[in-house]
């Protein structure tokens, strides 16, 4: 605790004449940073201390440039400190929303992502197809590492995911890519988790994952959150659950209204869309998997197999 005062101290003068034991300090649960809401007397609202951590999948540069970009946006909370291995942020009073609330929350949504796709714009390369790049890498060294030391089942798991790693996985998967080099400042992980509902409006948290992407990414990713329960171990599928096609039209057609886009190519953009960010889905679980938590392979193999659905019916 005193270490985190004297950072604070060192970059919010306003804080200089608190004591470590004036300070209310709750951790929050968080994949790779820790993070901690702080509340001390006579301030008028808590902030948040982020200590980086080691981010597996994307450089933490990228996480820490487009955090700045949002705060400056006026999008996310505002950057109050930054250092090497700690950030300083706002903090902002909300819930996130539940799984079955996108569909609810899904044309205010619509309006969100078109004002954080605003932030920036750019031509190239979509983090998508990098992403999966990188991340087809690292998984086929994991595979070697891991497919001998496993059950017979596991091995199996593995040998089926093995097409993801291949050069036949990635040439199938860029057919479904939105036919442009346009691209916008994407998310890329518009789940319910990262979405918190305040008495103003709705925030879009969270940037690890966020580059400059296609618009279709962050529009299919929201649609597709609908089906899977992270809030409980281990997470639950829910096909049952799939956004009503009328939410999704009018979802996907508010985004299109507001941005200029030809409604129909911008569905079947999300369509394709659909197919991508379940290939990108099941890279990323494969890759978090490890010996002591193979509940990660089941998850790859079921965003597989529902990158195989939307990918046979686009």
């Amino acid at each position: 605790m005193e270490s985190i005062l004297e950072n604070i101290k060192r970059n919010i003068p306003s804080y200089s004449d608190i004591t470590a034991e004036q300070l209310k300090i709750t951790k929050f649960t968080s994949a790779t940073n820790q993070v901690f809401k702080v509340e001390a007397p006579a301030k008028p609202s808590p902030i948040i201390y982020r200590v980086f951590g080691e981010v597996p999948l994307i450089p933490k540069e990228i996480e820490r440039r487009s955090f700045m970009k949002v705060s400056a946006s006026g999008l996310g909370p505002r950057c109050l400190g930054v250092e090497s291995t700690f950030r300083i942020e706002e903090y902002i009073d909300g819930t996130a929303l539940s799984r079955l609330e996108l569909s609810d929350y899904a044309s205010q949504m619509a309006h969100e992502i078109s004002e954080f796709h605003k932030i920036e714009r750019g031509y190239g390369e979509s983090a998508s197809s990098k992403l999966i790049k990188n991340w087809s890498n690292m998984f086929s060294s994991k595979i070697n590492l891991y497919k001998d030391s496993l059950s017979l089942d596991r091995q199996r798991q593995l040998e089926d995911l093995r097409f993801l790693t291949t050069p036949e996985g990635f040439n199938e998967v860029s057919q479904f890519f939105p036919k442009t080099d346009s691209l916008v400042f994407s998310h890329m992980d518009v789940s319910y988790q990262n979405i918190l509902k305040s008495s103003e409006k709705l925030w879009i948290i969270d940037y690890e994952y966020t580059d400059l992407a296609y618009h279709a990414i962050d529009l299919a990713n929201y649609i597709n959150e609908r089906l899977f329960e992270y809030n409980v171990f281990p997470f639950e599928f829910h096909p049952e659950d799939e956004m009503s096609l009328a939410t999704q039209h009018e979802f996907v057609e508010i985004y299109g209204e507001e941005n200029g886009f030809v409604y129909e190519d911008l569905w079947n953009e999300v369509c394709g869309c659909r197919a991508v960010v379940n290939y990108l889905g099941a890279l990323w679980a494969a890759n978090m998997f490890k010996p002591q938590n193979e509940y990660f392979l089941d998850y790859a193999q079921i965003r597989f197999s529902q990158y195989q659905r939307f990918s046979n019916l686009y």
